[in-house]
């Protein structure tokens, strides 16, 4: 399956953020993740969606906000850019 190597990493985020005392930050990245396992998983098209995250990422980080949301960056644009919803 194409989205196997994706979604364990959606997944990986979703286990490290989503905790009973998760902040603001962590409840973002855990929305985002989830998000991106339902894009994934959609047979209709999602570019809204898609572009609704990118806009969340051309924001400019809040100073309260860690690597995580770094590397959730990194991971969901190249997914994007792969799966061609990115150009």
């Amino acid at each position: 399956m194409k989205t196997q190597v994706p979604d364990k990493q959606a997944m990986e985020f979703i286990a490290a953020y989503d905790k009973p005392n998760s902040d603001k930050y962590d409840r973002h990245i855990v929305k985002i993740a989830k998000t991106w396992r339902s894009i994934m998983r959609s047979r209709q098209s999602v570019q809204k969606i898609v572009d609704g995250i990118m806009e969340d990422f051309d924001d400019p980080k809040p100073d309260d906000y860690g690597c995580g949301w770094d590397e959730l960056k990194e991971k969901f644009t190249a997914w994007a850019v792969a799966a061609e919803w990115v150009t």
